[in-house]
């Protein structure tokens, strides 16, 4: 019966050795060998990455599980893409050892290749009975930004208006959260600019992600006419492989078509004061053509002085006669054009005489009267009393 037990346990011994060296390899969705697969750990044995992706040349924290207590695990990185700074012939690089804690279990730094884009594969090996385990992770390609605009990176613009690019940022090889920040250096003076909703961008599970962003590049009346390379610079925030990466541009601001200005003014203006005042308000119509858009100015004198911007309309004019001189200037030109404002006092003064008076005459029969011997106050007027006569001042038999 003892026998027959040993030489059941022994079969059962050499059955389980079988299914463990006969495990197949797992066909997965990822980094591979060569042949597709993955290579699979032995039971019990676990080996974790903190990252599935890594920047070239950061830290990557290996730990594992499974092993016997305090004993000694050799780990090795292989490159499974190429020979990148590798130091021995299977494309691996230099192996260290680690010893687990009671446990069994260890955990471990490792400062990862500066070889963005591949693909690696950890194997860690006891040395007491020999058992294997795998992870798998990548080296993560930095994120590439271009232009994408139907003229390429250099579009032109008439100064004064807007330039829009449409801006291509492509995230390769960074599997996790990336943010990174737009901006542009290089842009002329007089000029802003705008990022369709806003200049920052987020995504989850960057890897093989493109966003596409508008930039709107507006110049001004002061921006420089010239062509200017300028550059649009993606500076990662939060973002594994986080490098700058930079694309070049080309604003092309060209000079507004050019003509001089053509004034149109008014002919010859006459109206009334208003009631009770000496002045009144007088709007006229003055346009101007011209390209880029002329800059107008006004002055007024005569009867009304003053100067300013614009046509003048709307101001306020003194009884009498006032000339109006409308200039337009712009960059190619200027043009005068001058017209008259007559504003006449039609409200009569206000007289306050006696209705009657009786003119003594002297011994030769002549007497006189002045103006002071009829007035009862003095005379009124909202433009004042030019001269005040009678009629007649002499009377006789």
């Amino acid at each position: 019966m003892i026998a027959l037990l040993h030489k059941f346990n022994r079969l059962t011994r050499i059955l389980l050795l079988l299914m463990i060296f006969t495990l197949p390899a797992m066909t997965v969705v990822g980094q591979t060998e060569s042949d597709g697969t993955q290579l699979v750990s032995d039971p019990g044995i676990t080996i974790i990455t903190d990252k599935d992706d890594y920047a070239p040349l950061s830290n990557a924290v290996f730990s594992g599980s499974g092993f016997e207590p305090f004993e000694i695990v050799v780990l090795r990185v292989k490159n499974l893409t190429q020979p990148c700074n590798t130091t021995h012939s299977d494309q691996s690089y230099a192996p260290f050892s680690v010893t687990t804690d009671e446990n069994g279990a260890f955990v471990t730094n490792w400062t990862v290749c500066n070889c963005p884009g591949d693909s690696l594969r950890l194997k860690v090996t006891g040395q007491n009975l020999g058992k294997v385990g795998y992870a798998y992770f990548t080296d993560s390609t930095p994120n590439n930004i271009s232009f994408v605009n139907p003229s390429g990176s250099s579009v032109s613009t008439v100064q004064g208006s807007s330039a829009v690019f449409n801006v291509e940022i492509k995230f390769t090889g960074n599997k996790n959260s990336c943010t990174v920040n737009l901006s542009t250096s290089g842009l002329p003076t007089g000029t802003t600019e705008n990022w369709s909703g806003g200049n920052s961008i987020t995504v989850e599970q960057a890897g093989n992600t493109t966003i596409v962003k508008t930039l709107t590049i507006t110049t001004s009346g002061t921006t420089p006419i010239n062509s200017f390379s300028f550059l649009v610079s993606a500076t990662p925030t939060a973002c594994p492989g986080g490098d700058i990466v930079n694309a070049s541009g080309n604003l092309n601001v060209t000079a507004p078509s050019c003509t001089v200005p053509v004034l149109s003014v008014p002919g010859v203006i006459e109206v009334n004061s208003a009631a009770n005042l000496c002045n009144t308000i007088v709007n006229y119509t003055a346009t101007s053509t011209g390209t880029p858009a002329p800059d107008i100015t006004y002055s007024f004198s005569g009867d009304t002085t003053g100067s300013g911007t614009g046509t003048g309309s709307g101001s306020s004019f003194n009884v009498g006669t006032t000339t109006v001189e409308i200039t337009a200037t712009n960059s190619c030109g200027s043009d005068t054009e001058t017209f008259t404002v007559t504003v006449v006092d039609d409200t009569a003064p206000v007289v306050d005489a006696v209705s009657q008076i009786t003119v003594t005459l002297d011994a030769s029969g002549a007497g006189s009267l002045a103006v002071g011997d009829v007035l009862n106050s003095t005379s009124t007027d909202a433009c004042g009393i030019a001269s005040e006569v009678l009629s007649q001042t002499s009377f006789g038999c």
